[in-house]
């Protein structure tokens, strides 16, 4: 850690740089390295980085200088800016290829989730981010996420799987001599003892944990271990020594200003009187850590965290060169470059739209080979997870409607990587069953998102229901990746249900093989194609799903009309549905008539 002397040195190290490139790197090298005990001073190292670095156009630099902001903010508590800087850092990195960077800045944008609770969403990004520390061997990075990880699991009461993490990151820490994550991995153990009452076993790791922090001046470690030794001495009903372990934790955390953990050691200052029968006391602690708590909440509302998820998206250059001009922000005006940032997310969002749509096939190609049908495809986002897809090859039709595995950004992702896929399967190879297409989609889907059994918690996958259509032979060859198909004949419903796996690979899961169903039709037989986005949708006068039942209600009430006309009545239908309530998925519903 930064000590005066040290940071006289920086001074001078500064003054002396032969570039304006080596000053940019010298700022983000000590912001990065003091970020834990002084985030205050990492911030204003790393927005003077950035002022050094877009003034020279170096993209590198303002990379590295939005993940020491983006770090440093979420230190003091405010995940806002704190994401919206790290996520800019996520796509300029992504931009430079620079893997083992990208891998940080998941990790830490992983932190930022963990501290707002979310923790399936921090596990996602800290897989994510082993995934790149692993394809460029940053063993370092994959001890820390292994950490983290083991963190994420403690909090989710998995001691097993926590414990496993934590060992396997200190014994990497411990290969490289890395005090600092020797450090934080002791705390996490001695967390984890203190919770399964193994306590002896929780007082050494903590012991340990403490005097790494202090031979290392980690204010952070010495904040979470001491406030850890004064929950082991409370158990121990030692009241005394929890108090003073819990001011020596107090006052490292008002150093750092780290609010959110000061209002944690508040709460475990208010339960050490409280275990010693000083209600008074207990009253007034919790009544601190409840404002603090508060205070951290209302700085980090006023807009929502989901809202700053879209940055992932590539931004124009010019905007970029605009937001690097911000520098020392205050909390007054937080929300003012919160709502600057979210427009031009907002325009990206739009842009992204348009090559999502691009992607998808044109309806005039389709016409040339179906001749009624209808396609109701309603994203609950800008962007969309789920997309439809068609190719005629060899005089037969090929046509899915794919759901990946969520909406809005992250969707759109998976469906841009499925359809590329599908493409390709397709176009390369002379399959005519829909199950040999699933198995080659499946094979070269878990390639692409590189999931493994056993690092793979990040469902990334697509339900789906594929048809290859032979009008000459009057016959359609089905496929289904948990989703069913519809076929509608003298009015009355055929059901053929799809496999009950998706396309992608999970933990536990051994790589299943696709079967298909090859189904003769007739003409003027409906075929229907849909993702779930319609049947789960909240409605009604009960705020109740609309599900299957009353789905294929629907589809024998209109299976006769025209299929336009089916398209302005499925689509009127789920808006009464709706109403004013909010769309809960994407929506999409194909429909086809046999000629």
């Amino acid at each position: 850690m930064i000590e005066i002397f040290e940071e006289i040195d920086i001074l001078e190290r500064l003054k002396t740089a032969g570039s304006e490139k080596e000053k940019a790197d010298l700022l983000n090298r000590y912001s990065w390295k003091i970020r834990h005990s002084f985030p205050n001073k990492a911030l204003d190292f790393a927005l003077k980085a950035r002022e050094v670095s877009a003034n020279i156009d170096y993209k590198s630099g303002v990379a590295y200088s939005f993940r020491c902001s983006g770090a440093a903010y979420s230190l003091v508590s405010q995940f806002q800016i704190g994401l919206a800087d790290l996520q800019k850092a996520f796509v300029l990195f992504f931009e430079l290829e620079n893997k083992q960077a990208i891998a940080t800045t998941l990790r830490n944008i992983g932190n930022i989730y963990k501290a707002l609770n979310q923790i399936e969403k921090s596990l996602e990004h800290y897989y994510n981010a082993l995934r790149f520390a692993k394809e460029v061997d940053d063993q370092q990075g994959v001890a820390y996420i292994y950490g983290h990880i083991g963190d994420a699991k403690f909090m989710l009461q998995n001691y097993d799987m926590a414990l496993d993490f934590m060992y396997r990151a200190i014994e990497i820490h411990s290969e490289r001599g890395d005090d600092f994550g020797l450090a934080n991995s002791y705390i996490i153990l001695g967390n984890i003892y203190l919770a399964t009452d193994q306590h002896q076993k929780a007082f050494g790791y903590i012991l340990q944990a403490i005097n790494k922090s202090n031979k290392i001046n980690h204010l952070r470690g010495i904040a979470d271990a001491n406030s850890s030794l004064g929950n082991f001495y409370r158990d121990q009903k030692n009241y005394a020594k929890a108090l003073y372990q819990h001011q020596i934790a107090m006052s490292a955390a008002t150093e750092m200003g780290e609010k959110l953990l000061i209002s944690r050691i508040y709460k475990n200052i208010s339960e050490t009187y409280k275990a010693s029968g000083n209600f008074e006391k207990a009253l007034e602690t919790y009544t601190r850590y409840d404002e603090v708590k508060s205070y951290v909440q209302n700085a980090n509302n006023e807009i929502t965290v989901r809202t700053l998820q879209a940055q992932f998206e590539l931004e124009q250059s010019e905007k970029e060169k605009e937001i690097y001009k911000f520098k020392n922000i205050e909390l007054a005006n937080a929300n003012k470059l919160i709502e600057s940032k979210n427009k031009d997310i907002t325009d990206s969002i739009k842009y992204a739209k348009h090559i999502q749509e691009a992607i998808l096939p044109e309806r005039n190609y389709m016409k040339q080979y179906l001749q009624d049908f209808f396609i109701f495809y309603k994203p609950k986002d800008i962007v969309s997870g789920d997309f439809y897809w068609f190719l005629e090859k060899n005089d037969l039709l090929y046509i899915a409607a794919v759901d990946c595995t969520g909406h809005g950004v992250p969707g759109a992702f998976v469906s841009i990587v499925g359809g590329n896929i599908l493409n390709q399967v397709v176009r390369q190879n002379n399959f005519t069953d829909a199950a040999e297409i699933l198995n080659s989609v499946n094979t070269m889907f878990n390639m692409s998102i590189r999931q493994t059994f056993e690092e793979s918690v990040v469902k990334d996958g697509m339900d789906l229901v594929l048809c290859v259509i032979n009008k000459e032979k009057m016959e359609v060859n089905f496929a289904g990746a948990y989703n069913p198909l519809y076929i509608v004949r003298n009015n009355e419903i055929n059901i053929y249900k799809g496999n009950k796996f998706p396309i992608g690979i999970f933990i536990g899961d051994e790589v299943k093989k696709f079967a298909s169903q090859t189904l003769p039709i007739q003409k003027d037989d409906v075929i229907y194609l849909f993702s779930d986005g319609y049947v789960d949708q909240f409605g009604g006068n009960d705020n109740k799903k609309l599900m299957h039942k009353r789905f294929r209600d629907l589809i024998l009430e209109n299976c006769q009309l025209p299929m336009k006309l089916q398209h302005y009545n499925f689509e009127l239908f789920f808006e009464n549905w709706k109403g004013n309530r909010e769309q809960v998925d994407d929506i999409l519903l194909i429909g086809l008539r046999i000629q």
